[in-house]
């Protein structure tokens, strides 16, 4: 049986990545299931990277034992919450063509916000300060939300991007929260020109801080171009989930990522020390072990770009057919699609039901799931718990590919032509 091309490729990524570990991994098989022959595989490989770096960690306490004499810890940790993980953060500082950025780790994305916002209220903080935000992930109102119920902020947020920018001038923001505007599908999209003068605009004489989440837009290091635009009195805080794309699909760690950037060296340094002031006693750092798990992946950065670039170009193949047949509005850089037909949740749960159902009677599996960025599509019903003033409950559905473009992806499409087509 011949095999299809997105089959070879992805067996090339793994085998990069095997490299990468020093993990021979098995290539040769009879297995004509290609989609089966790639879970098997990367099953395969995540057991071994975990396995080997479980068992080389046993020794290891979570309030190791100091050295007598000038070497005061072979561990550089008190306790295993105020681990520093240098040698990721280094590696990933160290992919920016800037001086002005450093980089710092966390448990997971949304923690990365949280301590982020707690240390830019202990920079800032002299009175209730305008925040001017734009997104609408649920977990990210609830964070928000405590912080204004706290007094700390006045939000206001628009989910359009052209009143967004009306509303920083509008309230001369003092904090500007940006979500990855491919989380926000439905709205306008993210103009990152407009935004850059829109800031230019600002009192020059006052000092900011804008904070993005941009876990959907893949390496951090696409924001580079903004950071480079900025005037002086900013001060930049790009944050993503690396749990999404910098774990290559295994789910080896809960990782969160913060690139601060300044022009002036002494803010951003301070900003971040407290960072990690506030990291040790809240205990939202990753563990040894964690770091162990990850660290070839850092150290070759460019296997985190290829990988989510076969994730968007999977993402745009389904949505270009789906855009044809009228299925979504519009086609967007985004490694995710949503799919909304005016469902209720009933019918939401059993179409995601009935193809996995379906996938299975021949011989294939439909991975389910709230997460992404994984070698295998998954797909979710979701339920809309947030509502914002005037909008209705909604229901839909999000297709996440995978890096591998295999016959279950070929049988989600044709399955929602069929269906909605009509």
């Amino acid at each position: 049986m011949t095999k299809s091309e997105s089959y070879t490729k992805e067996i090339r990524r793994l085998k990069e990545i095997s490299r990468a570990y020093d993990i021979k991994l098995n290539i040769k098989t009879d297995n004509n299931n290609e989609y089966k022959d790639v879970h098997e595989k990367i099953i395969y490989l995540r057991r071994k990277i975990i396995q080997r770096e479980f068992f080389s960690s046993i020794d290891r306490m979570k309030s190791p034992e100091f050295l007598e004499g000038k070497d005061t810890s072979v561990s550089y940790f008190s306790y295993e919450r105020s681990y520093t993980p240098y040698t990721i953060e280094n590696l990933l500082e160290n992919t920016f063509h800037t001086k002005y950025t450093s980089a710092f780790v966390t448990r997971s994305g949304l923690s990365s916000i949280n301590l982020a916002l707690g240390v830019v209220f202990y920079f800032l903080y002299s009175k209730t300060m305008n925040f001017v935000s734009y997104y609408n992930y649920f977990e990210t109102t609830d964070l928000i939300n405590h912080f204004s119920h706290l007094g700390l902020i006045r939000n206001y947020t628009n989910t359009n991007f052209k009143e967004f920018l009306h509303l920083i001038i509008k309230y001369d923001a003092d904090i500007i929260f940006i979500e990855n505007p491919l989380a926000i599908p439905k709205y306008d999209n993210f103009n990152e020109k407009m935004l850059i003068n829109t800031l230019k605009r600002l009192n020059k004489n006052k000092f900011r801080i804008v904070i993005f989440d941009s876990t959907l837009g893949g390496p951090l290091k696409s924001l580079e171009n903004i950071l480079k635009e900025l005037p002086d009195n900013f001060l930049l805080i790009n944050i993503a989930s690396g749990l999404k794309f910098y774990n290559l699909g295994f789910e080896l760690s809960n990782l969160g990522l913060t690139c601060i950037w300044c022009k002036n060296n002494n803010i951003r340094r301070h900003f971040k020390d407290r960072l990690k002031a506030e990291r040790v006693t809240s205990g939202l750092s990753i563990e040894a072990v964690e770091e162990a798990y990850l660290y070839p992946i850092f150290k070759n950065l460019n296997l985190v770009e290829a990988h989510y670039n076969a994730i968007l170009q999977n993402s745009l193949m389904y949505q270009r057919v789906l855009f044809k047949h009228n299925i979504i509005k519009k086609i967007s850089l985004s490694p995710v699609i949503v799919i909304n037909n005016n469902w209720t949740g009933q019918q939401v749960v059993e179409i995601v039901h009935d193809i996995h159902d379906k996938l299975k009677k021949i011989g294939l599996e439909l991975s389910t799931g709230a997460s992404l960025g994984f070698h295998l599509t998954r797909m979710q019903d979701i339920h809309s718990n947030f509502i914002l003033e005037g909008e209705k409950t909604e229901h839909w559905i999000r297709i996440s590919p995978g890096s591998f473009f295999s016959e279950v992806d070929k049988y989600i499409i044709n399955y929602f032509v069929n269906a909605l087509d009509k």
